[in-house]
């Protein structure tokens, strides 16, 4: 017995016996708790780990620098940069139009840099026409003292891109410059690069050209739709230095009808009161006429209503609105868009009937937009009272440019009319 106690005592003394014995034992042992892999939390959900969230190394497109600007816009940016840089000459068209969609200031100003390396060093008219329209679009004033050397282009797309870009840009110390290129066209040919010259201009407030205007308003030279621009930009500049040539060309009956109602519009843009009566002679002697040639003569006659209604005369307003009864469509369109523009809430009633039963889609929605005005939303037929936001400066700027004359598109053209 006591020899097989000591074999038993020598067993658990031989090291290898004791590792057996230790393998059998759990052992607590305190170690710092790993991170679960991918794996470990799929395979069991009701681990603790699983609650959160796995840490995967974000690629480098996706990670945000220590400015905060989100790479993905960076990685835009280069790749505008690039193509700019070595793309066909159509995708790089294509990438200068995308700058208007990156919206960080300081992405924008890095673009901005490589548009005046364009406009300075680019030769081919259709990328330069599209850089100088773009540094106009995102501001870029940097850019001015290039754009106005484009004023001497070949290429009468980029010298017209140019003078909007100047206008765009607020460029007025290119004044000097614009009037000079004003003076060295030939108005006896149709280009529409003076008319930008003269929305230019007259954005401005340029009053060094109404003798430059008036001379070739007067001169027989002049073709007849660069002298409706030359009326239209004196009404724009605001200065009553006019106001007799204005009356003179209102009043003369062997002149066309588009020139004098554009020459009526200017003068109540230069807020002629004195030509009150003479307008108001006019229109009177149009209403007398029969109706076959009160019918010819009806552009004038709206005209000559919305400029009492502008020069202080509230009763007109009745006569513009029995004017968007008139048979023809373009003729109650421009009714309604200057009512549009006199706002008197006695025209609600009309303008609500004219959104809901003219025959006309473009009288229709003349009507509608005139009813936003009072804050009436005319929307797919119906028709309900909202309220009216504040308006701002700014918009009220934009409103004011839109008066009858001042924006001459070809729709609203008064056509040609003999007496």
């Amino acid at each position: 017995m006591k020899r097989i106690l000591i074999f038993i005592l020598a067993l658990l003394l031989m090291p290898q016996f004791q590792g057996y014995l230790m393998a059998k034992k759990p052992v607590k042992v305190e170690t710092e708790k790993a991170a679960p892999t991918k794996s470990d939390t799929d395979d069991d959900a009701g681990d603790d780990s699983a609650d959160k969230p796995e840490k995967k190394e974000v690629p480098k497109t996706e990670k945000k620098p220590k400015n905060g600007k989100p790479v993905d816009e960076l990685a835009r940016v280069r790749n505008i940069e690039d193509t700019l840089s070595y793309g066909l000459n159509e995708d790089r068209k294509d990438a200068l139009e995308k700058i208007l969609t990156i919206k960080d200031p300081i992405y924008r100003l890095r673009l901005g840099n490589k548009v005046a390396d364009i406009i300075k060093f680019d030769r081919n008219p259709e990328i330069l026409e599209k850089a100088i329209t773009i540094a106009g679009e995102i501001g870029a004033k940097s850019t001015l003292p290039m754009i106005g050397e484009k004023l001497d282009d070949q290429s009468r797309d980029v010298r017209i891109a140019a003078v909007y870009a100047i206008k765009k840009l607020g460029g007025a110390e290119m004044k000097e410059k614009l009037i000079q290129k004003l003076k060295d066209q030939d108005l006896s040919k149709d280009d529409i690069f003076n008319e930008a010259l003269l929305r230019t201009l007259s954005d401005f407030k340029a009053t060094e050209i109404l003798s430059i205007a008036t001379a070739a308003i007067e001169n027989p030279k002049t073709t007849k739709i660069n002298r409706e621009q030359l009326v239209l930009c004196i009404g724009t500049l605001g200065s009553k230095e006019s106001k007799d040539l204005l009356l003179k060309l209102y009043k003369n009956d062997e002149e066309d009808q588009t020139l004098r109602s554009y020459a009526v519009s200017s003068l109540a843009k230069i807020g002629a009161a004195e030509a009150v009566s003479d307008i108001k002679n006019i229109s009177t002697a149009i209403e007398s006429y029969p109706q076959k040639r009160k019918e010819k003569y009806h552009t004038l006659y709206i005209y000559s209503l919305a400029a009492l209604a502008k020069l202080g005369d509230p009763e007109v307003v009745l006569k513009i609105m029995d004017a968007t009864r008139n048979n023809n469509a373009m003729e109650r369109y421009k009714a309604i868009r200057m009512l549009q523009e006199l706002k008197d809430k006695r025209t609600i009633d009309i303008l609500k009937y004219r959104y809901k039963n003219d025959p006309s889609p473009k009288v229709r929605n003349a009507a509608r937009d005139a009813l936003k005005e009072f804050g009436i939303d005319a929307e797919g037929g119906e028709i309900k009272e909202t309220k009216k936001e504040p308006r701002d400066s700014t918009q009220e700027q934009k409103e004011n440019k839109k008066a009858p004359g001042n924006i001459k598109l070809k729709s609203e053209t008064p056509e040609k009319n003999k007496n």
